[in-house]
């Protein structure tokens, strides 16, 4: 009787601390994937706690590594604009997605926020600041997504 080899593809995007190397042996075995979508959402410590995303930036720069360790290419999203987000924070978010890039080969997904129905950030209106609009982060469509925020990372 024939083998049957079924081939799964995870969600579109895992969690920093999701993204270990069992989590990565699993897809790499099944799954035809050769990248790997990471929900970063900010490479502030600051705005991550704030949110409560529950994950810091070392767990993102980790994922980022393993992930390519194992053979992917790591796509990181982060999101500007969140309520309250500072200028400080979105340049550590700038400075640290220049890191993945260069380090790892990262491939970037900057969005600009929305706040969606449900979620804890639903009523927010986005920050105020734009010190990295533009120029430097692409610009933003009306879908809210920005262009790739790095010239190396499209």
């Amino acid at each position: 009787m024939p083998r049957l080899v079924l081939r799964i593809t995870p969600p579109s995007e895992v969690r920093p601390e999701g993204v270990t190397p069992p989590f990565l042996e699993l897809v790499r075995k099944y799954c035809n994937n050769k990248s790997l979508t990471i929900g970063a959402q900010s490479g502030s410590e600051e705005r991550l706690l704030a949110i409560g995303r529950g994950h810091g930036v070392e767990e993102i720069r980790r994922a980022a590594r393993w992930a390519r360790e194992y053979g992917f290419t790591p796509h990181l999203d982060f999101i500007f604009g969140f309520p309250g987000e500072r200028d400080k924070e979105r340049r550590e978010t700038v400075v640290f997605v220049e890191e993945l890039v260069s380090l790892y080969g990262a491939k970037i997904h900057a969005h600009y926020f929305m706040p969606l129905p449900g979620t804890p950030l639903y009523g927010c209106q986005p920050g105020t600041s734009t010190s990295l609009a533009g120029e430097e982060v692409g610009g933003t469509e009306p879908s809210g997504h920005a262009g790739w925020l790095l010239a190396g990372a499209g």
